[in-house]
């Protein structure tokens, strides 16, 4: 089976003293050493979330391409684990993220000193627009990348769906998943489902999806379109299913936060979603927020017009703003 039963957090800030024994390594998850210390200290900082009732739901998902058991994946080293905290100013919110080994975070001096490094603006917009939907609506993470999106909503005790191309990324986000477990962050009951597997408008069991070379790392990057990367050599082929965001989320759940970021093929990922754009209010509703990666130059790489992103939501009934390279949908709910 797949996991859907607890929550971790992600990312906007990082660490802190009694983290950063677990960001240098010495957790490791899988069966592996554990700093006891800092998971206690988790601990602390999460009780008060215990006594919250988790939400229920009568389904979780018919679909199950590419759903991920992390119980059966195995943790990729190195391992670099870090404690965070969200810079959301009224409530910190404490979790843990799973890094890249290429991570320059890491490299910072404040890390293992044990002082909070702030996260970049993505992060915080995710968390805030999370914040400003319903208690128990969901987020969905379409290019969850290490988590830094996902794992926030889940310490918010939402059912977080999370996709994500890449088998690096995939274990990154178990290896999280079992931090957040251990230190009681990650609460049983309310769903978290991983896929891997890249987002799109249909169905198809086994398509190609490129990404830098394992020394390059920084597999956020990684595309479906060859034109994206210039079509330079390097680059790795991967095989995985295609799947649509509507085969994964239930209809009884209402979903806050959309956000998708995959090098330029933002519109075919909509397309795959199109009934809960369209929900009816006695479904649960459309998602209040869609937040995409809008890059005019990455869309055209990836065959795409620059624009019709924008348009097709708001046909959807959708206000629609530009953010540097980014467009924040809204919906009035």
């Amino acid at each position: 089976m797949g996991v859907f039963a607890p929550n971790l957090g992600v990312t906007t800030k990082l660490t802190g003293s009694e983290g950063s024994a677990i960001a240098s390594g010495r957790w490791r998850g899988g069966g592996q050493d554990t700093n006891t210390a800092a998971i206690h200290a988790a601990k602390q900082v999460t009780s008060r979330a215990d006594s919250k009732p988790a939400a229920k739901w009568s389904s979780v998902g018919s679909g199950s391409v590419g759903l991920v058991d992390c119980n059966a994946t195995a943790t990729v080293p190195p391992v670099n684990v870090g404690r965070m905290t969200s810079s959301v100013p009224d409530e910190a919110q404490h979790y843990f993220v799973s890094f890249g080994w290429w991570e320059p975070r890491l490299k910072r001096p404040n890390f293992r000193a044990g002082r909070p490094l702030q996260g970049n603006p993505t992060v915080t917009t995710i968390q805030t627009l999370l914040r400003d939907t319903a208690d128990g609506a969901a987020l969905v993470d379409v290019g969850a990348n290490v988590g830094f999106m996902a794992m926030f909503g889940a310490s918010l005790r939402r059912p977080v769906f999370a996709i994500d191309p890449i088998s690096y990324d995939i274990a990154k986000l178990c290896e999280g998943y079992k931090a957040n477990l251990d230190g009681r962050v990650a609460a049983p009951g309310i769903p978290f489902r991983l896929f891997h597997a890249a987002a799109g408008p249909e169905y198809a069991p086994n398509i190609t999806v490129l990404r830098n070379a394992d020394e390059v790392g920084y597999f956020d990057q990684s595309s479906v379109s060859a034109e994206v990367f210039g079509n330079r050599a390097g680059m790795v082929e991967e095989r995985i299913p295609m799947i649509t965001v509507d085969s994964i989320v239930p209809e009884d759940v209402p979903v806050g936060v959309v956000k998708i970021d995959v090098q330029g093929v933002e519109h075919g990922v909509l397309l795959g979603m199109d009934r809960l754009l369209s929900r009816e209010t006695d479904t649960g509703g459309p998602p209040k927020y869609v937040f995409f990666e809008d890059d005019d130059t990455a869309v055209r790489q990836a065959g795409y017009r620059p624009g019709e992103s924008r348009e097709f939501l708001q046909e959807h009934g959708y206000r629609c703003d530009r953010m540097g390279h980014d467009t924040l949908c809204t919906k009035d709910q």
